[in-house]
């Protein structure tokens, strides 16, 4: 409940803005609003962000389901937290080649 409000309240005071400059992404605007080697290192800092909390995440607990359904820890005799760790990265390896 308290994300959904926190999002409505952000949309309300920075889309005027967008709007006003006619932007689509956060980087845009700060580009128009500083200069483009900020743009360069806010857009930086959002991609380790992205690889650093986000993704390991993503793949961890997409594993952790995969292991669940297809029971990979037994077929392959290894422990569990093995299979979660080979299926993590057959997805990382997979999703890096599209």
């Amino acid at each position: 409940m308290t994300a959904a409000v926190a999002i409505v309240i952000g949309a309300w005071v920075f889309m005027p803005k967008y709007f006003q400059y006619g932007v689509n992404t956060i980087s845009d605007f700060i580009e128009i609003r500083f200069d483009t080697t900020t743009k360069r290192i806010v857009s930086i800092l959002f991609m380790f962000t992205f690889v650093v909390s986000f993704m390991p995440v993503v793949l961890y607990s997409g594993a952790l389901i995969f292991n669940d359904l297809f029971h990979i820890d037994e077929f392959l005799g290894v422990s569990s937290i093995t299979a979660v760790a080979i299926i993590a990265f057959v997805i990382g390896a997979v999703g890096s080649h599209i």
